[in-house]
């Protein structure tokens, strides 16, 4: 096997352990200013059509990955400065929105 080669597969084994490779599921992230305070709400809506609802307050930097088939998002900045950028990565699909302070986003991917 050449090193290019096994370079490549070792690179996308690390990758699909951290949950960038694999197409399935909803990799959700949070970055910004670090320590930045946000409030949100999930929904993850599975195969079967169930609503998971998660109340999350925590800080910058936040990640978190589910298994479902879409993702319905809000999020609250509730500090008076610093920046946040969400990100969903679903189904090889990429999508940011970002806020700063006392700013609100929504976000729904299918």
């Amino acid at each position: 096997m050449s090193v290019v080669r096994w370079m490549a597969i070792s690179a996308m084994a690390v990758l699909s352990g951290l949950g960038f490779a694999s197409d399935d599921g909803i990799q959700v992230t949070l970055e910004g200013d670090p320590g930045t305070p946000f409030e949100a709400r999930w929904t993850i809506v599975t195969a079967e059509g169930e609503r998971e609802v998660h109340e999350i307050e925590g800080q910058v930097p936040y990640r978190q990955r589910f298994t479902g088939e879409a993702f319905e998002g809000w999020l609250h900045h509730i500090g008076d400065q610093g920046h946040l950028t969400l990100e969903i990565i679903h189904k090889g699909n990429r999508s940011r929105s970002s806020t700063s302070a006392r700013g609100s986003l929504s976000l729904s991917v299918k």
